[in-house]
């Protein structure tokens, strides 16, 4: 630019000096995060922001912006989700070797695998349920409750024993799975859906928002549908063929439903997922993984690194 030289590089941009040397003019310093591949968001309810990476374990943001702390380790490895259990003050961390328990102020307290009773190792979702969690597997769904662990598989109902994505909603719990939905009352399945027996488009289901009384289901290939309360399958403006939700990639808020897409950028929705249109402009990568809605500030996680935008320009 002018006579001036330029270099951007992945933490910063360097100047040309006239000594031959480049000089770094923008980027790095103390907020920097330590990886770009994000795999999940959480906004904790004390303002901090915790980012889980695909291979890197994950980070945390203090409300003001501050120090990043970084955790990694032999299972705070590849993330696939954090949530926030307010009732004990700890946050559930489902990694790929294990469920990983920390309390409120980021300090890892236990970790949970097959020896503690899970179904198996690699926990791909954590949903809230009843007074204790409901763990997503490749080998099916455990429960974790005050009486301990158990699961339930293919054998006791499940459409699928590969496990992608769970919601609830009082004593209702929905799995979503490579061979369809199954829908699930006190921890037992009551009904399976899959393109077989219902108006699913696509059988593997990656993630789930709950707008209502119903849920929007992201699928891998047919993009997002609806699951409505008398539990029938119907399609929405944003079920496109060829279009692929990312696992766990879906967020609402009551005034957005969100969903990440593998190569084609933001889904944004209405309140009730009725009109939908595409994202693009402004994100770092058009490969979106991660979402998180807090305070009118949408959290947008993606292959190459993270964009906070306001939930009022969506």
């Amino acid at each position: 630019m002018g006579d001036a030289r330029y270099a951007l590089a992945t933490d910063g941009l360097l100047q040309l000096e006239p000594d031959g040397a480049w000089r770094k003019i923008l980027g790095g310093g103390g907020g920097q995060l330590t990886d770009r591949d994000v795999s999940a968001l959480l906004l904790a309810s004390d303002g901090r922001l915790w980012v889980g990476y695909f291979d890197r374990g994950l980070d945390i943001l203090s409300a003001t912006g501050g120090k990043v702390e970084h955790m990694e380790n032999e299972h705070v490895f590849c993330v696939n989700r954090i949530v926030e259990d307010t009732r004990q003050g700890a946050v559930a961390v489902a990694t790929a070797n294990g469920l990983v328990i920390f309390d409120r102020d980021g300090h890892e307290k236990q970790v949970l695998g097959r020896e503690a009773g899970l179904i198996a190792d690699h926990v791909t979702d954590v949903a809230l349920y009843g007074g204790g969690m409901a763990l997503a597997t490749p080998a099916g769904i455990t429960f974790l409750d005050k009486s301990g662990a158990h699961s339930i598989y293919a054998f006791q109902g499940l459409v699928n024993n590969h496990v992608y994505a769970l919601g609830a909603s009082g004593d209702k719990l929905v799995a979503g799975t490579l061979g369809g939905l199954s829908l699930l009352a006190g921890g037992e399945v009551r009904r399976n859906l899959n393109t077989a027996t219902s108006g699913l488009k696509h059988n593997w289901i990656t993630a789930l928002a709950e707008v209502g009384n119903e849920w929007l289901v992201g699928t891998y290939g047919a993009g997002i549908m609806r699951l409505t309360a008398d539990g029938s399958i119907t399609p929405t403006d944003a079920t496109r063929t060829g279009v692929v939700i990312n696992p766990t990639a879906m967020a609402a808020d009551g005034r957005l439903v969100l969903a990440g897409t593998l190569g084609q950028g933001l889904m944004v929705g209405d309140a009730n997922g009725t009109r939908w249109k595409t994202v693009s402009a402004g994100l770092p990568s058009l490969n979106v993984t991660a979402l998180a809605i807090h305070n009118g500030i949408v959290y947008v996680g993606t292959e190459n690194g993270l964009v906070n935008i306001s939930e009022d320009k969506l």
